[in-house]
């Protein structure tokens, strides 16, 4: 009996990850996680997309937001992660309030730090870290794409 009888793919390991996910977690509990990251993805579209030229679009998985065509804040798996400058993202690691931003495990992300959020109300705690980011991504320079 092949793999793919058994409803696995063994093409597509996110596929594989995802089926396993679903048997594993009842349908409440799934439903409340939902819930939640709905909510927090509300406050921060609230509390972000007034800003000028601020757009978002699904990526990583998660909800990204953009200043133009650059990206500077998105919600990945319960944390809101942003792009800052070395000296605060170095403080920010030291000092045990954010971590690095690894959305594949064992891989961080650039210049990038995820604040955990555990409720909806704990995105405006946030708001100096977004308007730093904000900033800081307008002011660096923009990278070429890469050829393929």
């Amino acid at each position: 009996m092949s793999n793919l009888t058994l409803g696995r793919n063994p093409f597509y390991p996110c596929y594989n990850r995802l089926l396993a996910s679903r048997q594993s977690t009842s349908p409440r509990q799934s439903i409340a996680k939902v819930t939640n990251d709905a909510s927090v993805q509300s406050d921060l579209d609230a509390l972000l997309l007034p800003w000028s030229e601020v757009s978002t679009r699904n990526m990583f998985g998660g909800h990204a937001y953009f200043v133009g065509d650059r990206l500077f804040a998105c919600y990945y798996k319960g944390a809101v992660a942003t792009k800052l400058p070395d000296p605060d993202r170095k403080q920010l690691l030291d000092n045990g309030l954010a971590r690095p931003f690894t959305p594949q495990p064992g891989r961080p992300f650039g210049e990038w730090v995820e604040f955990p959020v555990e409720e909806s109300g704990g995105v405006e705690a946030l708001l100096p870290w977004l308007e730093m980011a904000f900033e800081y991504v307008q002011m660096t320079p923009p990278k070429g794409r890469k050829s393929r």
